[in-house]
């Protein structure tokens, strides 16, 4: 018993039963902690994928190409508002004109450098931008390029 008391008072032996407990605890922490992050990881493994894609036309009233642009836009717009791609998402297809004040919440962060300019945005990625003559049957292989692997 007095061997024990002996040992227990020592100071070097406290402070390595301190040390060692200390080691213990903190393998506990970082297995549970790891052990946690890994089990996030599986949960977060699926792909996200979103429930509507855009397609949205920003024009401006007056500009003469963007008049040109809409009826064939309002046309492609009739055709593919509302369906689905083949992985099931929403289509939208929509107009913002961008003179329109009540409009500017959806124009603000947008990388707009001319009108008419036509994006296509699936809540993923960064948008990607139409960059062909407007016309129904670009803009329709446009839109089946982008929803075919969505």
């Amino acid at each position: 018993m007095e061997s024990i008391r002996g040992l227990v008072g020592n100071k070097k032996i406290q402070v390595g039963f301190v040390i060692v407990v200390f080691i213990i605890i903190a393998i506990i922490g970082l297995y549970m902690g790891l052990k946690g992050f890994s089990s996030n990881m599986k949960k977060n493994n699926s792909v996200y994928k979103p429930d509507t894609v855009f397609f949205t036309l920003y024009y401006v009233d007056w500009c003469p190409h963007c008049l040109t642009t809409k009826t064939v836009y309002e046309e492609v717009q009739g055709n593919w508002d509302g369906k689905k791609t083949k992985g099931g998402l929403n289509i939208v297809v929509r107009q913002i004109d961008c003179t329109d004040e009540t409009q500017t919440h959806i124009v603000n962060g947008k990388e707009i450098t001319s009108f008419p300019t036509i994006f296509f945005d699936d809540g993923i990625n960064d948008q990607v931008e139409f960059m062909s003559k407007c016309e129904y049957k670009t803009f329709t292989k446009f839109i089946e390029d982008m929803t075919e692997n969505i």
